[in-house]
């Protein structure tokens, strides 16, 4: 995945790219995140940035599935005072990883979470109690899980 995510970078700047440390994130419901080191040059010079994926699933119950929405909104709040991280580039046909994908800047911070206990209370609509405990999504443990990755090898 990270030849073909490198080949993809390279397209966009039209110079050679490198990507390293690909990590699945814990998370994202129903889309993947993942977090990764690339390097390019572009027209604004070098670069040797940490970057965040986040790919569309291979199926589901909310099919058809199109990561461009969430980028679409990303791109809008750009010029915004919100705080979101920087959108870089879509893929939307599903041509280089086989379903949809965004890469973005990553921001350093929490992902807030609607089981978050942190967050104040009224600050959303109340969530269903689910096996994880009250609150907490189905199947997930009580507290919230550790933004972590864990490296994946080349497919």
């Amino acid at each position: 995945m990270q030849d073909r995510l490198a080949r993809f970078i390279a397209d966009r700047t039209g110079a050679p790219a490198e990507v390293r440390d690909l990590a699945r994130i814990p998370g994202g419901f129903s889309y993947e995140t993942w977090s990764l080191r690339a390097r390019w040059t572009d027209a604004e010079g070098s670069h040797d940035e940490r970057l965040v994926m986040r790919r569309a699933p291979r199926g589901g119950v909310l099919e058809p599935y199109d990561a461009s929405k969430e980028f679409r909104v990303l791109r809008a709040l750009e010029p915004t005072t919100v705080p979101a991280p920087r959108p870089l580039w879509i893929e939307p046909t599903g041509s280089v990883l086989g379903t949809s994908f965004y890469l973005m800047e990553l921001v350093a911070g929490d992902i807030p979470s609607p089981w978050d206990e942190s967050i104040p209370a009224g600050a959303g609509g109340p969530m269903p109690p689910g096996p994880g405990g009250p609150g907490g999504p189905p199947g997930m443990p009580p507290g919230r899980p550790p933004i972590t990755g864990q490296p994946v090898e080349d497919e």
